[in-house]
């Protein structure tokens, strides 16, 4: 792809057009099924090609999202849905699961598909795996680094699409549990409850130090970096928002569309206007501008006072008086207006109040208002506003018609011809009857041009005219017909060109038939996981009945550390050691591990795979397990990772996917969130590793009494993770065919 894409988020009928109104280049949607916005309004099988086709004919792609993790009962549904979307012409599919993946390849022969943000591609070792498996582009997680960005773009050929705007979510992506086992609605299954956005009291050593919304991040604003990201070679610019209101889809699209115009010499953008534009829409305090993109452990990464759209300051509460039975509020602004049906947010001492203005007036003196509401705030309030009502009307009613140059011959003896032409794609359109010589006043430039400006209830409007006319006669109502007619070609013409290049893909269930029964092998054994603090011999005593295969979880990941444990488990006559790799691992961590690893032959070490890029050490020689967070719930996932080599994995620990039969099942306390900034940073407000204030021992307690621990993983980079505060699957610990982890 040449050009940069302004990928716009679309959780609705209305933010569908306000981002095709606003210069998107494509849109993401979701189907009422299997996709990470569950909560969405979505779309149907029944409406997606009328959607698709007024994409189309504006010229913007459409991508659906198929980003959940799915279990093999639901794929029929599936693949009736994909065909659906697939006859609608839509451009891509974004997906999460490897055995959907396979499963789609398989059964639509020339299917488009992206790699979801969620399956955590983040260095070039997991973007190989994804070219490997026939993708064509790659959702980068939020959190991979400018290198890995580099190293991706010189060694594949993947498209590669970024987030530059939106929410972030706290944890590494596609390893967030914490819904799933606290309110039993999972993120891989779109269903998120946002634990992350709730308060939390953190401890160390027991002792309370901290408080706030520990959890929530800021969100993310690139604005400044478009010319940047664009160097790097990423060729999509996504929005975040299926879930916001159309005005902030409305707004972001225009946003990203004018700085792309500004790299590109077509425009100028004020930069800080628009940042602050954005803020007026959704805004969780200050903006997040550099993410990991340095790996930078900035504990700005969380904002701990709001988890809530902030707004931005407006103005101060002069005086608050009763009036009839509301109250009267005296606002001094800094030269905002406040108009009815604005949202507005009084904060006092971090208490916030959210109104909408029903009644408001003019004070006598400059950019004073009287708000009538039946809140009373503070005198002393800030007021913030969460609501331009008239400007998000305006950003809501934008119309982009496109533009279409037209050529008319009128010629005695001749039938009426009128060209149309938008960019490479022209129309001819001509009426029955011969043109006759004019007995008074002929057919003028004027008239036709009057005649072809009158498109209002069409996708176009006219930008230039030429004629070549004689001195003929044509009726006006022949004239409308004339242009009716070339301007329904002319929209069938541009659908047609912009879906030319997608196959007329055909439906194909052999593969599925022939593989729906699929089972991987399931031999009775035992891996039990462990790090340094877990003493070995005790372990091995506790299964002396059985052969235990032991997997080394690392706190610090370094030559000397697991070569220590590797003769422990020598000495211990351990049949068979593993390395457990870590989910996240930026090229600098990577290249330790696989240093690591490569200093142990074949026949002395095996490794645990927890993110994709794992997957590349069977190329090595190396056995490679497939790990409990690679969310494995289906066998065509399952069938998936034999093929690559991957003979036994972990299933995945969540509900939904209890009833997948083979695989190892996880016992123990699972991580439920992996993060890549340093939470000691943010409770100690220190930005600094040379004071650092790790002591192992932090905690964060939940509202309902919960308190979940936080560990440290060590590489290059530090990572930390959340633990879950109960044992998963603790029944299934007689059983033979387990893996148990005593990590944590």
């Amino acid at each position: 792809m040449s050009n940069l894409e302004i990928l716009a988020p679309v959780g609705s009928e209305q933010s569908f057009y306000c981002a095709i109104n606003n210069g998107a280049d494509a849109v993401y949607l979701g189907l009422k099924n299997f996709n990470a916005r569950d909560k969405a309004q979505n779309f149907s099988v029944e409406n997606i090609r009328n959607y698709v086709k007024y994409a189309h004919l504006h010229n913007v792609k459409v991508y659906v999202t198929v980003n959940t993790i799915l279990t093999d009962e639901e794929l029929p549904q599936l693949l009736d849905m994909v065909e659906s979307a697939v006859n609608a012409k839509v451009d891509a599919f974004i997906v999460q699961d490897l055995g959907v993946a396979t499963l789609l390849k398989n059964t639509f022969k020339g299917i488009n598909l992206h790699a979801s943000t969620q399956m955590g591609i983040h260095s070039l070792q997991g973007a190989k795996i994804a070219e490997e498996m026939g993708f064509s582009r790659i959702v980068l997680s939020r959190e991979t680094s400018i290198e890995d960005i580099k190293e991706i773009k010189q060694n594949t050929n993947l498209e590669i699409e970024y987030f530059v705007q939106g929410a972030l979510c706290v944890c590494f992506s596609g390893n967030c549990y914490f819904s799933s086992l606290a309110f039993n609605e999972s993120g891989n299954r779109g269903r998120c409850m946002q634990p992350c956005r709730l308060p939390y009291v953190s401890k160390v050593n027991g002792e309370e130090i901290n408080k706030g919304y520990l959890l929530s991040t800021t969100d993310l604003c690139f604005i400044k970096r478009v010319k940047q990201l664009k160097d790097l070679g990423i060729c999509s610019l996504k929005i975040e928002g299926r879930l916001r209101r159309p005005a902030y889809v409305a707004y972001a699209t225009r946003a990203y569309s004018m700085a792309k115009k500004a790299i590109l010499g077509k425009g100028e953008i004020n930069e800080f206007e628009v940042e602050e534009n954005l803020k007026k829409l959704f805004n969780r305090g200050e903006y997040n501008n550099g993410l990991y993109l340095n790996c930078a452990n900035n504990f700005k990464i969380i904002n701990q006072e709001y988890q809530n759209h902030r707004g931005v300051l407006v103005g101060s509460v002069l005086e608050v008086k009763p009036f009839k039975d509301i109250y009267e509020i005296l606002v001094i602004t800094n030269g905002y207006e406040i108009k009815q049906n604005d949202g507005l947010k009084f904060v006092y001492n971090k208490q916030e109040q959210s109104i909408g203005v029903g009644g408001v007036k003019k004070a006598n003196k400059k950019d004073h208002y009287f708000v009538y509401t039946k809140t009373k705030p503070k005198e002393q309030s800030e007021v913030f506003l969460t609501v331009d009502s008239a400007w998000e009307s305006e950003l809501e009613n934008t119309k982009n018609k496109i533009e279409f140059s037209a050529y008319f011959e009128g010629k005695v003896g001749k039938k009426p011809l009128l060209k149309l032409r938008v960019k490479n794609t022209e129309i001819s359109q001509i009426l029955f009857d011969n043109l006759e010589k004019a007995k008074n006043q002929g057919l003028t430039y004027e008239t036709i041009k009057d005649c072809l400006e009158k498109t209002n209830d069409t996708p176009f409007v006219l930008k230039s005219l030429k004629t070549d006319i004689q001195n003929v006669f044509m009726a006006r109502s022949q004239l409308n017909e004339l242009r009716r007619l070339a301007l329904v070609s002319l929209e069938k013409e541009l659908i047609k060109n912009n879906e030319k290049d997608l196959i007329n893909i055909k439906k194909d269930v052999s593969y599925y038939e022939n593989n729906k029964d699929y089972k991987t092998k399931c031999n009775q054994e035992i891996f039990v996981e462990i790090n340094e603090e877990n003493d070995l011999l005790e372990v091995k005593n506790n299964f002396k009945n059985n052969k235990v295969k032991i997997v080394f979880s690392p706190i610090h990941f370094s030559l000397k550390n697991v070569e220590n444990f590797y003769k422990k488990c020598l000495e211990n006559n351990i049949e068979k050691f593993y390395l457990n790799l870590p989910k996240v691992a930026r090229k600098i961590d990577f290249d330790q591990v696989e240093k690591i690893v490569l200093s142990f032959k074949t026949n002395q070490i095996g490794v645990v795979a927890n993110n994709i890029s794992g997957i590349n050490f069977v190329k090595l020689d190396y056995e490679v397990i497939g790990g409990v967070y690679l969310n494995i719930a289906n066998n065509f996932t399952a069938k998936k990772l034999n093929e690559f080599g991957v003979k036994i994995f972990v299933k995945s620990f969540e509900s939904f996917a209890n009833d997948f039969a083979f695989g190892l099942t996880y016992v123990g306390k699972p991580d439920i969130m992996t993060f890549c900034h340093c939470p000691y940073k943010t409770n100690y407000k220190n930005d600094s590793c040379e004071d650092c204030k790790f002591n192992n021992s932090l905690t964060y307690k939940a509202q309902n009494g919960r308190e979940y621990k936080i560990n440290r993983t060590k590489i290059e980079n530090c990572y930390f993770t959340l633990i879950n505060n109960e044992i998963i699957n603790e029944k299934n610990i007689e059983d033979k065919n387990i893996y148990i982890s005593l990590k944590n």
